[in-house]
């Protein structure tokens, strides 16, 4: 099938003004420092660097988008502990949500924050990112990788 030249230019035009869009909202976005992940909290943006969190062994079972149960081992930190250590000091909040750099977020509740265990960020070791991990949570959309910023409401 060939398509006219007015076609070609009609798509021409709309990958011009797609990769302006997008260099746009790249320009507008503040930078992350290297090895850091962004935390939103009362209206100040502060800083935890990944390098000096101190990680444990992190085991669990999370449920995929099929349905089935895979087992979680690695090194990580409770979301609730990475939250107390970044902000240093009690935090209130009725959410958090977590978001990758690709813009995929999550939200998880205080109640589920306040779960021992249940709500954990592990650390992938091939490039150093976070990984949102929920125990038990059936929602494997939720699963956020490369984890840029989280924002507590």
């Amino acid at each position: 099938m060939k398509m006219s030249k007015i076609t070609k230019l009609i798509l021409a035009a709309l990958v011009l003004i797609t990769a302006a869009a997008a260099a746009l909202y790249l320009a507008g976005r503040e930078p992350i420092p290297e090895n850091s992940v962004a935390v939103n909290y009362d209206g100040e943006t502060h800083y935890a660097d990944l390098e000096g969190i101190r990680l444990t062994e992190i085991h669990g079972e999370r449920i995929n988008g099929k349905g089935e149960v895979k087992p979680v081992d690695g090194m990580g930190i409770s979301l609730n502990g990475l939250l107390t250590w970044t902000l240093s000091e009690s935090f209130a909040c009725e959410a958090v949500i977590v978001t990758a750099s690709d813009g995929v977020s999550a939200e998880i509740t205080a109640a589920e924050l306040a779960e021992e265990g249940k709500v954990v960020l592990l650390l992938d070791e091939e490039d150093g990112s976070l990984q949102l991990i929920v125990f038990g949570d059936p929602n494997s959309k939720r699963s956020v990788k490369q984890v840029e910023t989280i924002t507590v409401r």
